[in-house]
């Protein structure tokens, strides 16, 4: 499982900046995240240009604050490619509660297994990863996890609705 996390982050990575590379990117999301991440690392947290040209909080249109998370990678690598790796390998990641989740409920680690796989190919998650930078793919994430804690044998009724609720908040995860 985790050597098919690796490739697949390892694959996602490599596409996308070589995407970003090669200035195939249609949109200005990616500058956008840039910009805000580089002026949180510099004490001025989510901030970012409007058309106006003036210096606004990012957080006035969109509630984002995960992309926060980058900050310390950017200090050290201050390049678009860490929000682009970062974003590949954190999405790869929900592999793993994906396959416990299913080790869980099955009872069969090949059925996890499978289902974890079927995560990491999914067309649309791919797609939404090499598709510049987005904080809701890190949401993919967030899914699995809280699915995986509420099927705890104990887990209380109010609590698995807690988590499955905070799993729907997005439309769109991908």
């Amino acid at each position: 499982m985790l050597v098919a996390i690796v490739l697949m982050a390892t694959l996602l990575s490599l596409l996308s900046v070589q995407k970003y590379r090669r200035y195939d990117d249609a949109r200005f999301d990616l500058g956008i995240m840039v910009q805000a991440v580089d002026n949180t690392a510099h004490g001025r947290f989510l901030e970012v240009t409007d058309v106006d040209g003036r210096q606004v909080s990012r957080l006035g249109a969109h509630v984002d604050p995960i992309i926060a998370v980058f900050v310390v990678p950017w200090l050290i690598w201050p390049s678009p490619a860490v929000l682009l790796i970062g974003q590949a390998i954190l999405v790869c990641l929900a592999a793993w509660p994906a396959y416990r989740l299913g080790l869980r409920i099955l009872g069969d680690s090949r059925a996890a297994l499978a289902g974890a796989l079927a995560l990491l190919v999914y067309p649309s998650l791919g797609y939404a990863v090499l598709n510049e930078f987005h904080p809701v793919t890190l949401a993919i994430r967030c899914c699995c996890s809280p699915s995986f804690t509420s099927t705890r044998v104990g887990c209380s009724l109010p609590r698995r609705f807690w988590c499955w609720r905070r799993c729907a908040k997005k439309k769109y995860l991908s």
